[in-house]
């Protein structure tokens, strides 16, 4: 979700040659699982890589922190609503690259990954 970040550019790419899902916190959500679905069967897609950045505001806070924060500078009470946000970055991506590699829409079609993009040195590291 963060525009600062280049997909295509961290690895390599060019326009055309790949389909970039946004989420905030690069987290996996159910119409990021569709599209994925989608993505495999019409558009022939063989290869996902979930990659979350390093200094993510959704990977900083708890939901509670975040709905303070929210409530306090829109005036309005935030605390109802769900963000999806978890300080176990690693652990979250862990989960969601699980999730997908055994999605049978998906796993045994595409080979699936998590990557790290460290936002300070421009590197990307395989996580699993």
């Amino acid at each position: 979700m963060d525009s600062r970040l280049e997909p295509l550019e961290m690895f390599g790419l060019r326009v055309g040659e790949a389909k970039i899902l946004r989420t905030a916190g690069g987290r996996l959500t159910q119409p990021a699982l569709a599209a994925m679905v989608m993505g495999v069967h019409k558009l022939k897609v063989n290869r996902i890589l979930i990659v979350p950045h390093t200094l993510c505001a959704a990977a900083s806070s708890t939901e509670a922190q975040l709905r303070d924060s929210i409530s306090e500078l829109s005036g309005v009470d935030a605390h109802g609503f769900t963000f999806g946000v978890d300080p176990d970055q690693m652990g979250r991506l862990r989960e969601d690259v699980e999730t997908v590699r055994s999605q049978p829409l998906i796993g045994p079609f595409a080979e699936v990954g998590g990557f790290l993009y460290n936002v300070e040195t421009g590197l990307v590291d395989r996580i699993c």
